[in-house]
């Protein structure tokens, strides 16, 4: 072999290694010392241990908030403290992947996250049906689960939910060699920091929630640590996000009550979703706010409460607080 031919291999293969090296050399392990820093407790279950916490009184009826694909469970800080005033006891927690649990190698497809709900709730003595609150990714989960388990669900709030239809439905030729299986890899690891966190990206509605820089509020930070991307890969490539019309047309065959509350500047989640929710599922209340983002639990929280508090009260649930308004 000439030495030219022999120079050109050892360049190719430096241009492929090197970053993808690079790529992950800095990640910092999720040990102990890393879970000392969280604000909550953990629960083992068969995965791993799932980061949690509790809010509110101990005989409040019970909310568990169920959080999207990037920002782990402080993206409901605000909906939770209005839910905790209004006398609920809220449960949130990190999936898996995600803030301050762990990110064991899987498939994290709904068969995994079902698992994961099945298994928190029972870990955590939650037999009896709960009311659900979900956002965006999430909403895949909740919902998935409660076409699965509908006698364990009270009702089921969707903010911002995914599921139904996307702005962006069509896979751009970057995204579909991303979820290829080898040089997907490569690519996933090289930029899909960026990718999920881009520098013009507006986080402030996330840091906002709290007083510090901690990882608690800047979802980036969970990047930091190892098996942060892998589970977004896999999530990525497994869980369908978007046409899932087959679970609201199971969860309209039981009698969960359903809320959607969508933004209609949401550059996420298709306002078609709104329409297409109240198609699938007639009983559902749905509510659209006049220039509501995908950040609606951050940005139009107080509005995002009375909806769910309205809802929930209407179903059985505790007595409206005096500001809350109703229908």
């Amino acid at each position: 072999m000439k030495k030219s031919t022999i120079l050109v291999y050892i360049v190719v293969t430096a241009i492929v290694v090197v970053p993808y090296i690079a790529a992950g050399w800095s990640e910092l392990p999720v040990d102990e010392n890393f879970r000392m820093q969280a604000p909550g407790e953990f629960v083992q279950i068969t995965n791993g241990k799932i980061h949690y916490r509790w809010l509110g009184s101990q005989s409040g009826e019970i909310i568990v908030l169920v959080h999207g694909v990037s920002v782990p469970q402080y993206v409901f800080s605000q909906t939770a403290a209005a839910l905790v005033d209004s006398g609920y006891r809220v449960l949130l927690f990190d999936h898996f992947g995600h803030g301050y649990s762990d990110r064991p190698v899987a498939e994290y497809d709904a068969d995994f996250f079902d698992q994961q709900m099945v298994e928190v709730l029972n870990a955590l003595g939650l037999h009896e049906p709960v009311n659900l609150g979900a956002l965006s990714m999430g909403g895949v989960i909740a919902a998935d689960f409660t076409a699965r388990h509908p006698e364990r669900v009270k009702t089921l709030t969707l903010f911002a939910p995914a599921g139904l239809r996307l702005v962006n439905d069509n896979d751009s030729a970057l995204v579909s060699l991303m979820k290829a299986p080898v040089i997907g890899n490569w690519l996933w690891r090289i930029v899909a920091r960026d990718f999920y966190f881009p520098e013009d990206d507006d986080n402030t509605a996330v840091q906002d929630i709290v007083s510090d820089e901690s990882m608690q509020g800047v979802p980036e930070r969970q990047a930091d640590y190892e098996g942060y991307l892998m589970a977004q890969r896999q999530i990525f490539r497994n869980l369908r996000l978007s046409h899932r019309d087959d679970l609201l047309t199971a969860i309209a065959s039981t009698s969960v009550p359903v809320l959607g509350i969508f933004g209609d500047a949401d550059d996420t989640i298709s306002l078609e979703s709104a329409a297409l929710l109240r198609d699938l599922i007639p009983r559902a209340r749905v509510e659209i706010i006049s220039g509501g983002t995908h950040h609606l639990n951050i940005h139009r929280w107080r509005e995002v409460r009375d909806f769910m508090l309205s809802f929930l009260h209407n179903n059985g649930a505790m007595q409206l607080p005096a500001d809350a308004q109703t229908e």
